[in-house]
């Protein structure tokens, strides 16, 4: 996750992925890699792109990972890389996103900035 919700500006032009939309549980790196490939192109060469977990109950690790994990060890490495804004977060997706980051050797501060803690 990339920053708080509250420190998104409510006239953000950011494009909105609603992961709720798609399920209530997610598991697989497969499900996760054709996830990622929608909110590319819907970032379309976009900075930011906002992933709205409101309505998930549970995400593996894996999922999560290869989610949320490829996006931020690429915009760690590379700024100008999409930024993914990850709001609406379940206690239980948190630990497992704060988890993936960690395992990613993500700094303290990428991860704070991209999962709300």
């Amino acid at each position: 996750m990339t920053t708080l919700e509250n420190d998104i500006p409510r006239s953000s032009a950011s494009p909105r992925y609603v992961l709720g939309r798609h399920g209530q549980a997610f598991s697989t790196r497969a499900r996760a890699e054709q996830i990622r490939a929608e909110i590319e192109q819907l970032a379309a060469g976009g900075r930011d792109v906002l992933i709205d977990f409101e309505g998930v109950r549970s995400v593996s690790y894996s999922f999560a990972d290869e989610l949320v994990g490829v996006f931020a060890s690429r915009y760690e490495a590379d700024h100008q890389a999409l930024r993914p804004v990850v709001i609406g977060l379940s206690a239980q997706a948190q630990r497992v996103l704060l988890g993936s980051l960690e395992q990613r050797g993500l700094s303290d501060e990428a991860s704070r900035e991209l999962v709300p803690h």
